[in-house]
Order: structure tokens, then C-alpha cells, then sequence
């Protein structure tokens, strides 16, 4: 079958990126939040330390990807919503960016 110019057909093929989308990780980390009744200056501490690694490390894992592909393609929907994250119960979390259903033509747009 011939492919014309009038006839385009987009395939687009993704791994499957482990974990769950951090928005709902920070959600069920908001509703845990609220039903603490009390919390220590040390604890807040602690927890303000891990969020800055947890973003840090996010930061160094997805800006190279999106410098990679960032000459071809646009993704015009990074949000929380979009990264999938795993391994944030360790010290060790991986982020991966997903859902390219936005994206467009790097050169063209």
C-alpha cells in the first residue's frame, strides 16, 4: 500500500514506564498530611530536606531527556499528572516522562 501525503499514519511506540503518576503520589501525600494531628520542628525539617533531593533528583533525571528529544519534539504537557515515578518509598526514586498526545513537530510549530 502506497502512503500518500494526504494519507499520513502516526505510530508512535513507548516502553511501559513503572510506577504511578506522581500527582497522585503528591495527593496521597496531602491526605496523609492532614490527618497528622501534630508535627515537630525536626520532622518538618526532615521532610523539607527529602521533597528538595526528591525534586533535585527529578530535575537531573528528566532534563536530559527533554534537552534528547527536545530538537525534534516538543511535549507541551509536562506536568505532575505526566511523570511517573517509582521507588519514592526508597532513596532511590526513577521519574519518567509519558503521554507524547500533545506533542508536536519540533521544526513546524
Amino acid at each position: 500500500e502506497t502512503i500518500s501525503s494526504k494519507k499520513w499514519r502516526v505510530r508512535l511506540v513507548m516502553s511501559e514506564v513503572p510506577g504511578r503518576p506522581l500527582e497522585d503520589f503528591l495527593e496521597a501525600r496531602r491526605q496523609a498530611e492532614k490527618l497528622r494531628v501534630t508535627i515537630t520542628a525536626q520532622e518538618r525539617r526532615q521532610r523539607f530536606a527529602e521533597a528538595c533531593r526528591c525534586a533535585g533528583e527529578l530535575v537531573v533525571q528528566l532534563a536530559p531527556v527533554l534537552e534528547a528529544f527536545s530538537s525534534k519534539v516538543y511535549h507541551r504537557d509536562v506536568t505532575p499528572r505526566n511523570i511517573q515515578v517509582a521507588g519514592l518509598e526508597t532513596s532511590d526514586p526513577k521519574f519518567g516522562l509519558v503521554d507524547f498526545g500533545l506533542a508536536v513537530d519540533a521544526e513546524r510549530w
